[in-house]
């Protein structure tokens, strides 16, 4: 089976929100994209992470490359400035701002 350059490729797979851009900046570009998968995001919510793909011609596979490889820079520098919420630990007891006032610990009149 020989290739041709109306054949599809698989550039990129993630959640639907980040395909989505991606298919975005590729039409703006002038390049035909396909989302696949949504279904599966709709039907199993994120259960299966990753499941949603974005699909080009062949033909336009490096430039679709390019343009994902500028794009995906400018979104680890969003997750630096805003990065995911950590646990803490709780305080304990009386903390520096004294014992909490929402409660009586000694419930006796």
């Amino acid at each position: 089976m020989s290739e041709s350059k109306d054949d599809v490729v698989k550039v990129a797979t993630g959640d639907s929100v980040t395909i989505e851009l991606h298919k975005q900046s590729l039409e703006e570009a002038g390049i035909e994209a396909r989302v696949m998968g949504e279904s599966l995001g709709a039907s199993f919510g994120s259960a299966i992470p990753g499941s949603v793909e974005l699909w080009v011609h062949r033909s336009d596979v490096e430039r679709a490359e390019k343009i994902l490889a500028q794009v995906e820079p400018r979104e680890e520098k969003d997750r630096e400035k805003f990065p995911r919420p950590t646990s803490e630990s709780q305080p304990k007891g009386n903390t520096p701002r004294g014992p909490h006032t929402h409660y009586n610990p000694d419930p006796r009149p």
